[in-house]
């Protein structure tokens, strides 16, 4: 359910020139890029929410907005 949420969210930030301008979009999906090298199976978002499996699978579809 939060991967559904995060991912609703990255969309609608994609769409937003306004937002990708005012936070700084590029910087995010570069972020993510370089995660991406890594077999990653934690990713702690730093707001509370701890995903567990399945991150490079989730990232690449975040990659998507860009």
């Amino acid at each position: 359910m939060r991967r559904k949420k995060y991912k609703q969210f990255v969309s609608e930030w994609s769409q937003n020139k306004e937002m990708r301008e005012q936070h700084n979009f590029s910087l995010f999906i570069e972020g993510l890029k370089k995660i991406t090298k890594y077999d990653v199976e934690y990713l702690c978002t730093g707001h509370g929410v701890v995903l567990k499996g399945k991150i490079n699978e989730f990232i690449s579809d975040l990659l998507e907005f860009k």
